[in-house]
Formats: structure tokens, C-alpha cells, sequence
């Protein structure tokens, strides 16, 4: 530990990723990358480290392992060294777990099919023995290559979906609830740093809107029902992507390593200092 405890001191922040994805490729392709610059520019340290065997001492660990459901020794092994951990209580975010709109048994509207894993579980797969990566691939070609590829089909009803996809174990369904205005099609995403946050309506031209597809956003105010997920998961670092349905919000998914290095510039700029705003507040007696 530095014993970075007053304002204006430097900390060291330490990021773990996953023990077989290498550190500088997490910093250089993922939004924790643009965070890292900020606080190296506010006089921080920030280190990226792989896995969790050999941590160097810091004050501030933020868990960034990129699955769906993270294994307990990240969080379990960065409690031991650090005084504060983000996002040592969340290991998982699969949409059986943290969506909002799952469909119910006779749920009589139009529904929209997902992976259960996050980015189609991308990440997972990358990970996977050559054994399992083909199981997967296979399980993944009864449901179709848009499913797969995270391009999620919409139907009219629970009806209207193929069996297959109703049965398959890495799928879900949610309600589609669509939030339209002029033509163009909405999600609104919160990002979160240590207590702070900041809420945007991403605006797109297709259903499912993807922040690489956007075509434009305006800054909203986060919902108290938003915050109050987060917390209740666990989410100090990460997104929640929701929609807002009949006035109220909606929350479809759950991200804890956001990728899009340099797209959210504003973002940053004003969530970065929370971390230390977190270390002398708890550092207060």
C-alpha cells in the first residue's frame, strides 16, 4: 500500500484481468484504457496485471475480467491485498441473472431472442478448451448464425419462436420492448465509476442499438431504479444498458468490462476522479 490517504496524494491503481488475456491488449482495445490515461494524468499509477497469482501492492484493485461469470479467485485473492476492490462482488452478469425483461410462460407480446452470455459469449469462447469451443459451436449453429453472432431476431410472440430457440440452453428471451421517437430506434446506458455515474440515450437506426452503430446520443438523468440495481449487484465499475417502458426503466444487460476504447471521452473525463473522491472518503475516519 502507498497509504494514499489525503487529497491530493497519488494511489496506485491496480486493473486484473484474466490470467490468459494479456494486460496491454485489455488497456489498448477496452474503455479501461482511456481511464488509465486519466488518472496517469492526474498523477496516479496504474498498473494491468493477468490473473490474479502474483498482484504488486496498490491501494485501489479493479476487477476487469472480461466473462460472463467470473471466477471467485479474482475477487477472493484482490480482497486479501487491497484496502479497495471495484467490483469484488459482482462475478456474475449472464441475462438469466441480471435482465429486467425476461419473458414470462404466456407472455402474450413481441419478444426479442438473446445469448444468455454477455457479447454472445465471445470472451468465454476464446478461453475454451478446443473440446468444449466445438460443443459450443455446434449448440450455437442449432441457433442460427445471427443468434450467434449477436444479431438477435425479433418475433411476434412466445408462438412465433422456433422451438430450438425456446429450448436452447445459452439463449433467453426477453419482452421487446421498443423505445421509438421520430423514426429512430433508443437504449440508454449508465456508465459507473465508484459511486458516480453518468446516464446517455443512444439513439440508432435498427431495434437492437449498438453503441458502434449509434447515430447519436443526448445525456439523460440516471434513474434512482438504475443506481439502485448497481448497487444492489455490485456494479462499481461498468454499464447497464436499459430501455425506459411505459415511464419506467428497464434494465436488459449488465457490462463490467466495456469495450470501445475513445468513444466516451466525456464519459471519462468526468467519472475518472471518482476513484479518488472512493479512497478519501473511505479513508476518512
Amino acid at each position: 500500500m502507498t497509504g494514499a490517504g489525503n487529497t491530493g496524494e497519488r494511489l496506485r491503481i491496480v486493473v486484473i484481468h484474466h490470467v490468459s488475456e494479456p494486460a496491454e491488449r485489455m488497456e489498448r482495445h477496452y474503455l479501461i484504457g482511456d481511464f488509465s490515461a486519466a488518472w496517469r494524468r492526474a498523477g496516479h499509477s496504474v498498473v494491468h496485471v493477468a490473473g490474479a497469482g502474483d498482484l504488486p501492492p496498490g491501494d485501489v484493485a479493479i476487477v476487469h475480467v472480461d466473462l460472463s461469470v467470473v471466477p471467485g479467485v479474482y475477487a477472493a485473492t484482490a480482497a486479501r491485498h487491497f484496502p479497495v476492490v471495484l467490483n469484488g462482488r459482482l462475478r456474475d452478469i449472464r441475462k438469466r441473472r441480471v435482465s429486467a425483461a425476461l419473458a414470462p410462460a404466456g407472455y402474450g407480446g413481441p419478444v426479442i431472442v438473446k445469448t444468455d452470455r454477455n457479447f454472445a459469449g465471445a470472451s468465454e469462447a476464446q478461453r475454451l478448451p478446443a473440446w468444449r469451443k466445438r460443443v459450443d459451436h455446434l449448440a450455437m449453429k442449432v441457433a442460427g448464425r445471427d443468434v450467434a453472432a449477436g444479431r438477435y431476431p425479433v418475433f411476434p410472440s412466445l408462438g412465433d419462436v422456433p422451438w430450438r430457440l425456446r429450448v436452447h440452453p445459452q439463449l433467453v428471451i426477453e419482452r421487446f420492448l421498443p423505445e421509438r421517437d421520430d423514426g429512430a430506434w433508443f437504449v440508454r446506458q449508465t456508465l459507473f465509476l465508484a459511486g458516480r455515474d453518468v446516464s446517455w440515450r443512444v439513439r440508432g437506426s435498427t431495434p437492437v442499438v449498438r453503441a458502434a452503430e449509434a447515430t447519436g446520443d443526448e445525456e439523460v438523468p440516471t434513474p434512482p431504479a438504475i443506481r439502485a440495481r448497481a448497487a444492489a449487484i455490485g456494479l462499481d465499475y461498468g454499464k447497464i444498458d436499459y430501455l425506459e417502458a411505459g415511464g419506467v426503466p428497464v434494465v436488459i444487460d449488465v457490462a463490467k468490462t466495456i469495450g470501445g476504447l475513445g468513444s466516451a471521452p466525456e464519459s471519462v473525463s468526468r467519472l475518472a476522479g471518482a476513484v479518488a473522491d472512493l479512497w478519501v472518503a473511505r479513508s476518512r475516519p
